[in-house]
């Protein structure tokens, strides 16, 4: 999960504002999931989704897939390949500044 890093920032910078961040590792064993989080200091929530059900949902067509979802529950964004700080500050900044 290229992307990790990234979302480790972001989750230390946005979660007082009431951001949720939560990885979702698809076909993934517990074990794997546990030292890959753990070797990138990942201190965000996460959880399995073996079966892609999750994944499925928010359209899901490669790994890795960030969704940010708005407050009414809604797809805001949606990327496919690794997420950099900048594609989600581009993304969330905005949201955030809706009431």
């Amino acid at each position: 999960m290229q992307e990790s890093p990234a979302f480790e920032q972001a989750y230390r910078k946005y979660k007082a504002q009431g951001v949720e961040f939560v990885g979702i590792e698809v076909q993934d064993e517990e074990a794997n999931a546990r030292r890959f989080l753990s070797a990138h200091k990942a201190t965000y929530p996460a959880g399995l989704d073996p079966d892609l059900m999750i994944a499925k949902r928010f359209g899901y067509a490669a790994t890795p897939l960030t969704v940010i979802i708005d407050r009414a529950g809604n797809i805001a964004a949606r990327h496919f390949g690794p997420a950099d700080d900048a594609w989600i500050a581009a993304h969330l900044d905005p949201l955030l500044k809706r009431k």
